[in-house]
C-alpha cells in the first residue's frame, strides 16, 4: 500500500509537467519563432507522459494484487461464518439471499478495491496537483477557478445522497431476485407437479420489475450528473478565455502560453469532479454490498462444544475415511 501511494504521488506529479512545458513551448518558441531547444522540450514532454503512464500501470497491478488477496480472506471468512451461524438464521433467511451475499455483494467489494478506491484517491491527488500548478501559473486565474467550487460541491452533494440511497435499494432487490430464482429452481418438481408455473412466473416478473426500477433510479442520477457538471466547466473555460484575451489579461500579465497551460490544468482540475458521479456510484454500490456482508458477520455464531476426539490429519486418508464411515 505504501508503494501504491508513492507511485500515485509520482504519477500525478509527472502529469502536471506537460501543461507547464506547453507554456514554455508557446511563449518562448512558437510565439517568437525560435526553433532552438524545441527538441529537448518535446523529449521532456514525451518522457513525462511516459513516466506517468508507467506509474499508473504499477498502481493498477499492485492494487489488483492487494485487493484479490483481501477478497480471498473475506470470502473464506464469510463462508466459514455462515456455516457456524445458528440454525434459526438459516430457517428464517432464504438460501438465495445468503448466496447473493457470498457472490454478488462480494463482487461489488471487488469493484470497490480494484477501481473505486484507487480512482477516488487518484482524483483527489489530481485535484491537489492541478490546483498547485494553477496557483503557480496565475494566482488571479486560480482564484477565479476556486469560485466555481461551491456550486459544483452543492450539485455533487445532492447527487451523492440520492445515488447512495438508490444503490442500497438496488443491492436489496438483487438479493430478492436471487431468492426467487433459488426457491423456484430448487422446487421445480413441486411447481410442475401442481401446475403452478404461471403463478411463479408472475411472481418472478414482479421481482424483475422491481430490479429494473431500482437500476433505472440508480442510473438516472448518474446520467444527469455528468452532463450538468460538463456544462458548468465549459462555462468556466469560456470565462477564462474572455478574461485572458481581453484587457484584463493584459493587466494581469497573462500570456498566450500561460492561458493555454492554465486552461489545460483547469480542465484537469475539474475532470475528477465531473467524473465523481460514476466513481461515487461504484463506491456506493460497494458500500451497500459491504453493509449486507457486515450484517451477516455481526451475527453471533453458535458455540459448538469442544470434543476430546483427535482429528485425523489430511495425510491420513484411510483413517479419516474410517472415522467418517463409523460416525455415519
Amino acid at each position: 500500500i505504501v508503494v501504491i501511494a508513492g507511485c500515485l504521488l509520482l504519477a500525478e506529479a509527472f502529469a502536471v509537467v506537460p501543461p507547464l512545458l506547453m507554456r514554455r513551448i508557446i511563449d518562448d518558441h512558437l510565439a517568437v519563432g525560435v526553433q532552438s531547444g524545441m527538441l529537448a522540450l518535446a523529449l521532456l514532454y514525451l518522457g513525462a507522459r511516459a513516466a506517468a503512464e508507467g506509474l499508473d500501470f504499477v498502481v493498477t497491478y499492485l492494487t489488483a494484487h492487494v485487493s484479490q488477496n483481501t477478497l480471498r480472506d473475506l470470502r473464506v471468512r464469510l463462508f466459514a461464518h455462515l456455516q457456524r451461524l445458528p440454525l434459526s438464521y438459516h430457517d428464517h433467511t432464504p438460501l438465495g439471499d445468503a448466496i447473493s451475499r457470498c457472490t454478488a455483494d462480494v463482487d461489488t467489494v471487488d469493484t470497490l478495491f480494484t477501481t473505486g478506491v484507487s480512482r477516488l484517491i487518484t482524483r483527489l491527488l489530481q485535484l491537489l496537483t492541478a490546483l498547485a500548478a494553477m496557483v503557480f501559473l496565475s494566482p488571479p486565474l486560480a482564484l477565479f477557478a476556486l469560485l466555481l467550487i461551491p456550486p459544483l460541491a452543492l450539485v455533487t452533494r445532492f447527487f451523492q445522497v440520492h445515488i447512495r440511497d438508490a444503490e442500497r435499494d438496488r443491492r436489496q432487490v438483487i438479493g430478492m431476485l436471487n431468492v426467487h430464482l433459488q426457491e423456484t429452481l430448487s422446487g421445480v418438481e413441486v411447481v410442475r407437479a401442481f401446475g403452478y408455473e404461471q403463478a411463479f412466473l408472475a411472481r418472478f416478473r414482479i421481482a424483475l420489475r422491481d430490479t429494473l426500477d431500482a437500476y433505472r433510479r440508480a442510473l438516472s442520477y448518474n446520467v444527469f450528473y455528468t452532463p450538468l457538471l460538463t456544462v458548468l466547466v465549459a462555462a468556466g473555460v469560456a470565462l477564462l478565455l474572455w478574461m485572458g484575451t481581453g484587457g484584463m489579461g493584459v493587466k494581469l500579465g497573462i500570456t498566450i502560453g500561460t492561458l493555454t497551460a492554465f486552461i489545460l490544468l483547469f480542465q484537469r482540475f475539474f475532470e475528477p469532479i465531473r467524473n465523481l458521479g460514476e466513481d461515487w456510484q461504484t463506491v456506493q454500490s460497494a458500500l451497500s454490498g459491504i453493509e449486507r456482508i457486515v450484517q451477516v458477520l455481526e451475527i453471533p455464531v453458535e458455540q459448538t462444544p469442544l470434543t476430546t476426539e483427535s482429528t485425523p490429519s489430511d495425510t491420513d486418508g484411510a483413517p479419516r475415511i474410517a472415522v467418517i464411515n463409523a460416525r455415519s
